[in-house]
């Protein structure tokens, strides 16, 4: 299980290295550009993927504090709901303060935060022996654990990627006119 666990982790890592290495090569104009009122850039888009992972993963508690908690069905019905919400283009609210970007932090701070939080995530791996255990806490699903809130994870990224292309064409189309 541990391995396959790693093998899913390296999977989105190198999704958010993709990412990330793409917005390091981005104009800070595109980076910042806000397509409307209301709505995110690129660097807070990015924000919230930090934040919202942090949130899930109760920031990087000693591995020692980390509690399990029970995952009944309810946890797992709203667990397959909130994935395939993220898969959908229906637009959501985020479900937590926590989670909302505050759009004052620089593309190179948040990679710095992201690499601490799976190099936390990847030790809990490596140390924990009941990996099945839910020790993470999503605010609509309830208790995770680690292969859930790693596929999860993979499932937001994507659905932030096609939102972070949406305000890379506006914002190209906005600076070149």
């Amino acid at each position: 299980m541990r391995d396959r666990l790693l093998t899913r982790l390296d999977a989105f890592d190198r999704l958010r290295w993709g990412l990330l290495d793409q917005l390091d090569a981005t104009s800070p104009e595109i980076l910042a550009f806000v397509p409307a009122p209301g709505e995110w850039s690129i660097l807070e888009v990015v924000e919230h993927l930090v934040r919202a992972e942090a949130d899930v993963l109760r920031g990087t508690p000693p591995l020692h504090e980390l509690v399990a908690r029970p995952r009944g069905l309810t946890a797992r019905l709203r667990y397959v709901f909130t994935n395939a919400l993220l898969r959908s283009p229906i637009s959501v609210g985020i479900p937590s303060a926590g989670m909302a970007p505050q759009g004052n932090v620089e593309l190179a701070e948040l990679r710095q935060t992201w690499d601490a939080s799976q190099r936390w995530l990847r030790a809990y791996i490596a140390s924990e022996k009941d990996l099945s255990r839910a020790v993470f806490v999503h605010p609509v699903t309830g208790p995770l654990d680690v292969a859930s809130t790693i596929a999860l994870n993979a499932v937001h990224i994507r659905r932030h990627l096609r939102q972070i292309d949406r305000v890379r064409t506006a914002a190209e189309a906005q600076v070149s006119a």
